[in-house]
């Protein structure tokens, strides 16, 4: 290191403080770069794995209503009372497709999309046979709307709970497994972070130390 020997002393402090401000530098560039790797994680857990849980327990609870109004429709005698409660129907079935649309688009994985389709499909026939219970019910024919009730729109809800089960379990475990991730990063992140800064700490206070000794050897001399 005789080239540092040779320098002026007032370009030795200056290199050393470089230096310490170099490894400052990289202790918040690696800082601020796992930060964003947590934000990422943390991101995915806040505006995918949960807002999906959410959107299907959504469509659940539209599902599950309108089983209960058709139960309703069939038990009600008064006309009125059929009417007010068939268009109540057709209400749920427009915020139905609209919940199913929103959870469509947050489907973040094949298996989830692969999920979602068998549902659709199921929903789809659901449907149907909703549309038929009501043409029954239109037309004053009670025996043959109850027994599409009991018969394959029962087996059809039974299929749609189901699926709807599956991709609560799928969401939750996707939020389960990115939340472990985002905590297993900030670990890994304290770790290299607390490790950058001993050693920016160190290598600050070897080359202040290495410094004020090259500096003050001259001073010595002179003095003696």
């Amino acid at each position: 290191m005789q080239w540092f020997r040779d320098l002026k002393i007032a370009r030795k402090l200056l290199l050393a403080f470089a230096v310490v401000q170099l490894l400052m530098l990289v202790l918040g560039i690696a800082g601020l770069q796992s930060m964003s790797r947590i934000n990422d994680a943390s991101s995915d857990l806040a505006e995918n794995w949960m807002p999906s849980v959410r959107a299907v327990m959504q469509v659940r609870s539209d599902v599950s209503g309108l089983r209960r109004q058709e139960l309703a429709y069939l038990l009600a005698d008064d006309a009125q009372e059929k009417a007010r409660i068939a268009q109540q129907m057709e209400t749920a079935l427009a915020g139905q497709a609209s919940d199913v649309a929103t959870y469509e688009k947050l489907i973040s994985s094949p298996e989830e999309r692969a999920q979602f389709n068998s549902f659709r499909d199921t929903l789809q026939a659901f449907v149907a046979e909703h549309g038929k219970l009501m043409e029954h019910g239109r037309q004053g024919r009670g025996d043959d709307a109850r027994a599409i009730a009991n018969g394959p729109a029962a087996l059809l809800l039974r299929d749609l709970n189901t699926r709807l089960d599956g991709l609560v379990r799928l969401n939750v475990a996707g939020g389960e497994k990115a939340s472990a991730a985002a905590t297993q990063l900030y670990e890994t992140t304290r770790a290299w972070t607390i490790a950058l800064l001993v050693g920016a700490v160190t290598i600050g206070i070897a080359l202040a130390l290495w410094v004020a000794g090259i500096v003050s050897k001259p001073l010595r001399e002179a003095v003696d």
